[in-house]
């Protein structure tokens, strides 16, 4: 028969593992679900320095995961931020950062916004101009130009990529037009994939926070518990002359 000393051990393994699920820890990290293209893609050749890649320019859908508890799942629509890394659309991602976009082109950023968001989920050819546009903006400022430029340029594909080349050159010549206000952006990072921006994405949806720690009187009230268990085995020992 077991010992009493065997069942106060069992019992201060139980206090041990509500100990554990008292301690507040780290939410686990964000997931970006990339469910496909907003509007298709076009075919572009993109330079950007010494750097030339043939590349598919649209926007895309997804869901982005809050990481706090419970998850916060909010559907978003992206933009790609860059051109040295890649993604494959229709893929889920761990381990993406959620910030504040930091860059001196938020300002134009947020006049593209304003101007042209609400056209570029509507074709194929409109949504290749918005990225490219973005592109424009964030690796050659100034030139508003995504046919000629020395930080970033634009070439080849169809004839609708050429459609798309001229439609971005329209929006960027007529950024000043608009102010960008009620516009903000926030930056998906990963350092093994491509990043992202979405315009103004919900705040609650956009930060990582630590799990809040169990409320003080379940915890209580499991304790007592445990303490009851070895009361009524203590007696049942009693009652049997152990």
């Amino acid at each position: 028969m077991r010992s009493m000393s065997s069942v106060l051990n069992r019992a201060a393994a139980a206090c041990a593992v509500i100990g554990a699920l008292a301690c507040g820890s780290t939410a686990q990290a964000n997931t970006l679900d990339t469910t496909g293209w907003l509007h298709g893609s076009l075919a572009e050749t993109v330079h950007q320095g010494a750097l030339t890649e043939n590349v598919a320019a649209g926007g895309f859908t997804g869901v982005w995961h809050s990481g706090t508890t419970p998850d916060v799942l909010t559907p978003i629509t992206f933009w790609c931020f860059e051109l040295a890394q890649y993604f494959s659309p229709g893929t889920s991602y761990t381990g993406y950062t959620a910030s504040a976009l930091v860059s001196p082109a938020t300002t134009e950023l947020a006049q593209l916004f304003e101007e042209a968001f609400a056209l570029a989920g509507t074709s194929s050819v409109y949504s290749a101009a918005f990225q490219l546009a973005i592109w424009d903006i964030e690796y050659d400022s100034g030139n508003r130009n995504v046919n000629s430029g020395a930080g970033f340029y634009a070439t080849g594909g169809s004839a609708d990529s050429a459609l798309a080349r001229t439609q971005a050159n329209v929006w960027l010549a007529h950024l000043d037009d608009f102010t960008g206000a009620g516009w903000a952006f926030t930056r998906l990072s990963n350092t093994r994939h491509q990043d992202f921006i979405v315009g103004n994405m919900p705040p609650a949806a956009c930060c990582t926070r630590e799990l809040p720690e169990p409320p003080a009187l379940p915890l209580l009230m499991a304790a007592m518990g445990v303490l009851a268990l070895v009361e009524s085995r203590r007696r049942l020992l009693r009652s049997r002359g152990v």
